[in-house]
Order: C-alpha cells, then sequence, then structure tokens
C-alpha cells in the first residue's frame, strides 16, 4: 500500500487522477507506466479501480442491490450469473457488509446505510473486477476515528492480495491503515391523476355537439392538454441532476456511454391506440428530452431550476392560442417554427375538427382557418413534432458527451 500525504491543496488528488487517467484539466507532462508500457483507457477501465472521496451511489438501492448493479455493467457476456453472484458475495463477506445486504444505501433526506458502511460499498464498487491497482481518494474523509480505523483496517487487508493500493490521506489518525424510486414515480403520476379528473369534469360532454361557440373551449382543453405533458420535463429535471455524481464515476469506470445512459432515462413501458394518444406520447416525449437537456447542459440544479420554467413559458406564447398564430410579429415567428408545443396544439385540432360535420352555424375549417392550422395535415404536423424529439435527444447525449461539468 502506497499513501500519498500532505495538506489540503497541495495537489494528492490532482496526483491521483493523473496516475488513474482521469485528469481532465491542465497539461500533463512525463509519462504513466503500469509493468513498463504505457497503459490504455482500456486497460484503465479493467486492471484498475477508483473510489471517490464522496460516495457516488444510487440511495435507492439495498448494498447488495448496488453491487450485483456494477457487477453487471462492469462484467463481460460471457461471465455467467452464478460467478457475477459469487463475486458480489465474496467482496460482501470480504468487506463485512452482509449485516447490511438488503438495507437500502439512503440519501441525506432518507436514513440508509451508515457512513463507514457506505464507504465499504464504495470501495467494493472499485474491487469488482479484481483490479491490479486500486487507487482511493481520501478513503477516511467525513468518518470519525473509530470508523475511519475500521474501513483502513479493511484497506490493509485489500493489499495482502494480489492488490496494490495507492491512497491519498488527509490528516490520518494513530493507526489509520431495482431501479425502484416510489418518489419519483408519484411525481410523475400525482399531477397526471389530478389534472384528468379537474379537465374531463370541466369540460364534460364539450366535444360531443360542437358548435361555433364550443369550438374555442376544445381548443383550450388541448391547448391544457399540451401544456401539461410538455411540463414534464419539471419533473425529470431532478433525476439527472442528483444522479450526476452517479454518472460520472460510471463513466470513468467504464460501465457504459453517455448516449447508453441517455437511452435507459428514455424507455418507458408506454402503450398508445389512436392518433390521440400518438401526439399525446410525442409531446410527453418532447417535454422529458427538453429537461434532460437542461440538465445536462447546466453545471448545477440551481441554474437549471431557474432556466427550466422560462423556457416552457415561453414557448406557451408561441403555441397559437394565447395569440393567434398569424398575429405573432414577424421577427418572433421563427421561434414558434422551433416550438415543438406548436406542433403538438395543431395536430390534436386537426385531428378534432377534420371530421366535424358542418352547420349553418359552424364548419370546421372555419376554425382552423381562424388559428391558422390550414395547409398541413394532422400526420404532417406529428412529423414535425417527432423531428424535436431526436434533435433534443442529439443535443443532450453531446451535452453529456462533451459538456464537463466537473474538473479533475
Amino acid at each position: 500500500m502506497t499513501g500519498i500525504l500532505g495538506p489540503t491543496g497541495c495537489g494528492k488528488t490532482s496526483l491521483l487522477d493523473i496516475l488513474a487517467g482521469r485528469k481532465t484539466t491542465g497539461k500533463i507532462r512525463g509519462t504513466v507506466l503500469y509493468a513498463g508500457a504505457q497503459p490504455t483507457q482500456t486497460f484503465l477501465r479493467r486492471q484498475t479501480g477508483y473510489v471517490e472521496q464522496n460516495n457516488a451511489l444510487l440511495d435507492n438501492l439495498t448494498v447488495h442491490e448496488m453491487l450485483m448493479y456494477t457487477v453487471e455493467l462492469k462484467s463481460s457476456w460471457s461471465t455467467s450469473m452464478q460467478a457475477k453472484r459469487s463475486s458480489v458475495e465474496r467482496i460482501m463477506d470480504g468487506l463485512k457488509l452482509q449485516s447490511c445486504r438488503d438495507v437500502k444505501i439512503g440519501s441525506v433526506m432518507h436514513k440508509g446505510i451508515s457512513g463507514g458502511q457506505a464507504k465499504r460499498v464504495s470501495i467494493g464498487i472499485g474491487l469488482i473486477l479484481q483490479p491490479k491497482v486500486l487507487f482511493m481518494d481520501e478513503p477516511t474523509s467525513g468518518l470519525d476515528s473509530y470508523t475511519a480505523r475500521q474501513v483502513m483496517d479493511l484497506v490493509h487487508g485489500i493489499t495482502t492480495g494480489s492488490i496494490a493500493v495507492c491512497c491519498t490521506i488527509h490528516q490520518p489518525t494513530a493507526g489509520t491503515s431495482d431501479f425502484r424510486s416510489p418518489y419519483f414515480l408519484i411525481s410523475r403520476t400525482f399531477d397526471k391523476i389530478v389534472f384528468t379528473l379537474f379537465l374531463s369534469t370541466l369540460y364534460w360532454g364539450q366535444g360531443n355537439h360542437v358548435t361555433a361557440a364550443s369550438s374555442s373551449n376544445i381548443a383550450g382543453i388541448i391547448f391544457m392538454a399540451t401544456v401539461m405533458l410538455t411540463s414534464s420535463a419539471l419533473c425529470y429535471l431532478p433525476s439527472m441532476m442528483l444522479e450526476r455524481p452517479v454518472f460520472i464515476r460510471e463513466v470513468n469506470d467504464g460501465l457504459y456511454r453517455p448516449l447508453a445512459y441517455l437511452c435507459t432515462k428514455l424507455i418507458q413501458l408506454s402503450g398508445s391506440f389512436g392518433f390521440y394518444w400518438l401526439v399525446l406520447m410525442c409531446t410527453s416525449f418532447v417535454g422529458t428530452n427538453i429537461g434532460y437537456l437542461v440538465a445536462a447542459a447546466c453545471p448545477n440544479f440551481h441554474i437549471a431550476n431557474a432556466i427550466l420554467p422560462g423556457v416552457i413559458l415561453s414557448l406557451l406564447f408561441f403555441v397559437g392560442y394565447l395569440i393567434k398564430w398569424d398575429d405573432i410579429p414577424s421577427w418572433w415567428a421563427w421561434y414558434g417554427h422551433i416550438n415543438p408545443m406548436r406542433y403538438a396544439f395543431a395536430a390534436l385540432m386537426r385531428n378534432e375538427f377534420d371530421d366535424q360535420p358542418n352547420t349553418q352555424e359552424f364548419t370546421s375549417q372555419a376554425v382552423l382557418q381562424y388559428y391558422s392550422l390550414t395547409g398541413t395535415s394532422k400526420l404532417g404536423f406529428v412529423g414535425y413534432e417527432s423531428l424535436f424529439i431526436i434533435v433534443f435527444f442529439c443535443l443532450t447525449w453531446l451535452s453529456l458527451t462533451f459538456l464537463r461539468h466537473h474538473s479533475r
């Protein structure tokens, strides 16, 4: 075991990051060699482990689930499930984690395992593939003297095997050597239930017999349906922002690429039938992608939380309901063309009024002309909206891949 000692700010973590190939800022001179050869990124990810100073763990998983989740991502396809389970059991036995096996990791808001146990879980993640070298950045940070001694005793035990340990120590004490989230699901479903009950009772029977007077009410509920689904961006913002430390650690560990992470965030069990549900589903995906784009592009939660509501509100004014499309000033027309909510509203309006029977006092074409929605079919409007799903997805992926909100 090699210890890197020194006061705060002397460069202990920077040296560790350089040795582990994780330094992202500044210029590095010289060469780092492993067994006389310059390592590749694949070698570093497979043959070295890295334990962050701050525990980057998923709070809604148990200790066993967290380790199984990591070994599933890190192991090759050819590794059997029995071998993966055996690896996790070996690590839990060695790090004395069996007593908290089925306890959720927890967070500041929800009590879970202790700080010492969380640090041992982080060490276990670094040991998943039995690396040749294990780097540890201040493994005793935030722990009391007794717990720090326990952790370093475990680290010392690791060095008795075939693993070399290199760690930084700040003010060492004497002798120190299922992806479930019910609160997230509630936030995504509760507001939908309330809005459904409210709007269905308020607009009950409005579409049975369409007249010139009721056409405005129908346009209103279509507008609200569009707004409600796009506002889902507000629900998805925290999920990516709060997971950022875990995302950074796992990408650096080579568990997955940013594109794979983004795809898993967007995959949902959705059923659809009929054109109406197709449009609503597309609008929901657009809102989700907007939320993830802002989360990926902003450096912290406070800035993202300030920007996203403004983005959503600005889109509402250019839907074509609060102010008709023909009445929007020419210098603002460009913003309407890049507004996905406008196309969702237009598609739903065409779907509602295209097949309405005409009467002496009412014609469906008059309503569509009033809102400037003629000339493009409802499928055409859906096609335009679908393009924004791809655009926002690509922008989010590029933000996750190239924007570095953390520097090492």
